[in-house]
């Protein structure tokens, strides 16, 4: 999930810091890549996911069709 990444907590704190006109939409549906978020992170609980932030929107959601990557990998 991006926003357990470096660029995303950079580009957060710097608008804030700066209060920039910026409003962050956080989508999370479970997965990073192919695999379980919180698994990948080893947290229970995301660092957005919790805090009340006026400048950030979370949500989580789930499929109903398959995660892109799941069942039988291609290489090319």
């Amino acid at each position: 999930m991006t926003s357990e990444t470096g660029v995303a907590h950079e580009c957060i704190k710097y608008s804030e810091n700066y209060d920039l006109p910026i409003h962050f939409i956080i989508e999370d549906n479970g997965k990073s890549v192919c695999t379980d978020t919180r698994a990948v992170w080893n947290q229970r609980l995301l660092t957005y996911e919790a805090r009340q932030n006026s400048r950030i929107t979370y949500y989580k959601y789930g499929h109903l069709l398959s995660h892109a990557g799941a069942g039988k990998r291609v290489q090319f």
